[in-house]
């Protein structure tokens, strides 16, 4: 008796057990008492690969968490940028510059995600009119150039 194994399109046949053995998706039984056999089929498994690129940093969060999925799985990918990048968009299986995506792993995907460097920019405080005062910023760090800085706050030069 030949015994043929025929995995349905969302599966693949692993193997045999029993009175057939190995991964040939055939096997000849040859019948000279009563004998058992185990055909052994799973679920098809994608791998996602996620991939970063440009200048800056991040991470990109999977929902379900995991590195491959099986067939049909819906994962949700989102770009966390680091504090000093900027998300720039994704390519491969995801495009588009929302900072999530939704990827169908009906095969093998792959994702890219860019992140840039998040510019810099200067504020020029300028203090006008007869009145006193100083001006502080929030958060702290930013670099004001002009009259009146606050303390820890420095201008490019180191000077406030």
């Amino acid at each position: 008796m030949t015994l043929t194994a025929l995995p349905s399109d969302d599966s693949v046949f692993e193997g045999w057990r029993g009175a057939c053995s190995g991964a040939e998706s055939t096997c000849a039984v040859t019948m000279t008492e009563a004998k058992s056999v185990t055909a052994t089929f799973t679920r098809k498994r994608f791998e996602l690969t996620v991939t970063t690129a440009g200048e800056g940093s991040g991470t990109v969060a999977r929902d379900p968490d995991a590195s491959d999925y099986l067939i049909d799985t819906a994962v949700t990918l989102t770009a966390l940028p680091s504090d000093d990048s900027v998300f720039e968009g994704w390519s491969g299986a995801c495009s588009g510059t929302e900072s999530t995506c939704t990827v169908t792993m009906n095969e093998a995907k792959s994702v890219t995600v860019t992140f840039s460097i998040r510019p810099l920019y200067r504020l020029s405080i300028t203090k006008v009119g007869d009145g006193g005062g100083e001006v502080s910023s929030s958060p702290a760090g930013i670099y004001l150039v002009g009259a009146n800085c606050q303390s820890g706050q420095t201008g490019e030069d180191g000077s406030c």
